[in-house]
């Protein structure tokens, strides 16, 4: 998985308190670059744009419960894509 810019867990990074839609803007826009172009560093990013929802305060447990869910999904695809590809 790519490594963490500021060092700062995703726990801490919640606790931070940066308002829900602009980590979910954030995270929209993640999930459309990485459509164009499949990148490990884009889907560690997701990771932890994924992690930061499943820890903060004011997000809607729903949205908590499917950030969870999915989350696994995008480190297979940040451990796959970043693997070297044998041709």
């Amino acid at each position: 998985m790519a490594q963490r810019v500021s060092g700062a867990s995703p726990e801490s990074l919640a606790q931070g308190q940066s308002r829900p839609a602009v980590v979910i803007a954030g995270l929209l826009y993640l999930i459309a670059a990485y459509q164009r172009r499949p990148c490990p560093c884009l889907a560690g990013c997701i990771v932890r744009h994924l992690e930061c929802l499943t820890h903060h305060d004011s997000v809607d447990p729903v949205i908590r419960q499917i950030c969870c869910a999915i989350r696994d999904t995008w480190v297979t695809a940040a451990v796959t894509e970043a693997e070297p590809r044998l041709h």
